[in-house]
Order: C-alpha cells, then sequence, then structure tokens
C-alpha cells in the first residue's frame, strides 16, 4: 500500500497532567511511550514512512515537518509540556490549518497516505461546523489521502464519546479508527497498537484483533495476529 506520513497530534492541555487512577504517570508520560513503541514498529514494516509531530492547542502548532529522522521526532516528544488554558478545540481550525501546512508540502505528483493521529484528552469534546470541516476534508483529499485518527485519552464523562462521534460522521470513506482509553495506561498501549496497519488495509473497526507481550518478555516487535475478519493484520506484541 506505499509509505504513509503519520502526523501525532498530542494534546497539551493542562488534563495531559492528569493521572488514571492508582498510576504515578500522567497522561503524558503514557502517550510518550506509547508513541516511542509505535514509531519503530512502524519503521520495521518500511523505512520510508515519514513521521511528524504537532500540538493541539486551540488549534495546531506544527514542530516538526515530516521526516524519517525518528530520533529528532522522539528528543521532541520527550520534551512537550502541557500548556495552560487550553480548553476548547475547534476541529475545523485544525483542518484550516492542515489544508495550509500541506500546501508548503512537496507531495509530488501522487496523492500520498497522510494520517492525523490526534491525542485528545480534554474533558470538553472537539468540536466543530461540521459542513465546513467536511468541505475543508474534501479540500485536503485533493492533495493527499487523508485519515483523521482518535485516541481519545479524555476523563470518563456524559461527553465521553463525542468527539469519537464526530470523526465517524465526518469520515465518508469509513476509514478512521477511534479508540477510547478512558481508564489507564495499557488502554493508551492498546489504542497506539490498533492504529498499526495502514488505513486502505486495515479491517474493520469492530473486527480488529491484537496481542501483547510485556517489554520485559522481548516485546515491541511485530507479529502476525488472525484478527475476526480472518486477514491477516500486523500489530504489536
Amino acid at each position: 500500500m506505499g509509505s504513509e506520513i503519520i502526523v501525532f497530534v498530542v494534546d497539551v492541555g493542562d488534563s495531559m497532567l492528569d493521572s488514571y487512577p492508582n498510576d504515578a504517570k500522567s497522561k503524558l508520560d503514557h502517550v510518550r511511550g506509547a508513541i516511542a513503541r509505535f514509531i519503530p514498529t512502524k519503521q520495521t514494516l518500511s523505512t520510508d514512512h515519514r513521521f511528524s509531530i504537532a500540538c493541539l492547542t486551540t488549534t495546531l502548532v506544527w514542530l516538526l515537518e515530516p521526516t524519517t529522522e525518528t530520533e529528532v521526532l522522539l528528543d521532541m516528544l520527550s520534551q512537550l509540556e502541557p500548556q495552560h488554558g487550553n480548553t476548547f478545540c475547534d476541529l475545523e481550525q485544525v483542518l484550516r490549518d492542515l489544508k495550509t501546512t500541506i500546501g508548503a508540502w512537496e507531495l509530488g505528483d501522487d496523492r500520498p497516505s497522510l494520517r492525523l493521529i490526534l491525542v485528545y484528552g480534554r474533558s470538553d469534546p472537539l468540536f466543530c461546523n461540521e459542513a465546513t470541516a467536511a468541505k475543508l476534508i474534501e479540500d485536503i483529499e485533493t492533495k493527499v489521502t487523508l485519515t483523521l485518527d482518535l485516541l481519545d485519552i479524555s476523563p470518563p464523562s456524559a461527553h465521553a464519546t463525542e468527539t469519537s462521534n464526530l470523526l465517524q460522521r465526518l469520515d465518508t470513506q469509513q476509514r478512521y479508527y477511534c479508540f477510547q482509553a478512558h481508564s489507564n495506561g495499557w488502554e493508551v498501549m492498546h489504542g497506539m497498537a490498533s492504529l498499526m496497519a495502514h488505513p486502505l488495509q486495515r479491517p474493520a473497526l469492530g473486527q480488529v484483533s491484537h496481542c501483547f507481550k510485556p517489554v520485559s518478555d522481548g516485546g515491541g516487535g511485530v507479529c502476525v495476529c488472525m484478527c475476526k475478519c480472518m486477514c491477516m493484520c500486523v500489530c504489536v506484541c
């Protein structure tokens, strides 16, 4: 299916300093660990994958253009710090910033696969004017094949599924994955592993299967396991 451009859009709102119950690590610590495991595993599948990182404040703050030099990205990730005062985030503005940014990239003649992995941790759900957001996605799709994936680590609340429901309504190609990690750090790692497969060859969301081994048991490599739809899907274990 070819290489991907994968952009980790990491929420840097105050809530990223919070911890899960009975956990000494912050949510941001768990996100760093999950991304640090995702990248080298993805690179074993193709060294042509490019990675980028952006902060999610009220919109996107780009920290690094897509690169194969992942050591630079991981170093930048380790230095991310939450910023005070970020509560609401407008997806429409995020998409506008994305459209402007990729307009300056040299993408070649083919439409590359661009995937945003949105790590969202706020109590207030992501919002937008859906008609405007849909038009922006349509415009962006003239340059790239866009996938918006979500790893929702927001606190459990009555609004817990609103962000994922929003993205699913915008997903006209049935390509986006949305995973919840409201309870513990293992769910963060599990969700990130679930995003390993290329968007154009992944099974339906309800048919994903995973297996894991602790790092102490030699985990962190690539394996192939059988998913419910009986196709072979790559995962972390």
